[in-house]
């Protein structure tokens, strides 16, 4: 379905507003409708594992989902890819950055009732994570060298010995056939997920596009002062703007 005018966007968005429905907007089906870590190449495991590495004394992990997500958040190439339950964040997403040409945009948008899609909102919850580490886990050194490299030393060479272990666990059940889809849980994250509405889907191959047959497409074929129409009625009507969406918070 084809769209002109931002009056027929709103009204057609208005009908679809319903919580089994989630949103993406986009500008390039190949490129935006794959997570970010299949548009390179790139190695998941040593983006995920540098990340933890460098962050776990500051942040507390509760999963390697959350890791996952405080990667994606902010700005490493994971295999998410963020919907919302918004019709009208996606919108804004789909032409703010185009509002001053006439490049047409798209909006996806999945029914979470389709067998191809399994809602998981406890899903962070069901990982082991690295945690505190007994004396009995560091058998395998000896006093000689703990004293040498550091307990410190020692207990993070453990740590990315379990991080391999969460890592590869993770990949293994990543189901073949279907979109793992959750909410995000670390409450950092939350607050802007929360004001965008935001949530993902966990994708087994990154460099494949999501197919269309998961997804209904609505192409937006709007001129340039159409987008600073809908842009303004987004804003006014349903307060959704670069502001309101959490843009200002680090």
């Amino acid at each position: 379905m084809s769209l002109h005018k931002a009056e027929d966007v709103i009204k057609l968005f208005e009908t679809l507003n319903d919580e089994s429905n989630y949103f993406r907007g986009y500008t390039d089906y190949d490129f935006h409708m794959k997570p970010s870590l299949g548009r390179g190449d790139y190695n998941e495991f040593e983006i995920l594992h540098t990340y933890y590495s460098v962050n776990n004394e500051t942040i507390e992990f509760s999963s390697l989902i959350d890791v996952i997500e405080h990667a994606q958040h902010y700005g490493e190439k994971t295999r998410l890819l963020d919907w919302s339950l918004s019709p009208w964040v996606a919108l804004y997403f789909a032409n703010y950055k185009n509002s001053k040409n006439d490049e047409t945009s798209y909006i996806g948008m999945l029914n979470t009732e389709m067998p191809s899609f399994e809602l998981i909102p406890t899903l962070s919850n069901t990982w082991d994570m690295i945690g505190d580490f007994t004396w009995d886990e560091v058998g395998e050194f000896t006093w000689d060298e703990i004293s040498e490299i550091g307990v410190s030393s020692t207990k993070k060479y453990l740590s990315n010995l379990k991080f391999n272990g969460l890592y590869e666990e993770f990949l293994k059940n990543l189901p073949e056939d279907k979109y793992l889809i959750n909410r995000y849980s670390t409450e950092e994250i939350n607050h802007r997920k929360k004001l965008q509405k935001g949530l993902f889907t966990f994708h087994k191959d990154p460099k494949i596009p999501m197919e269309r047959k998961h997804f209904d497409l609505y192409v937006l074929e709007l001129p340039k002062e159409e987008k600073v129409k809908l842009l303004d009625i987004l804003s006014k009507k349903y307060g959704v703007n670069g502001i309101t969406l959490g843009f200002d918070v680090n």
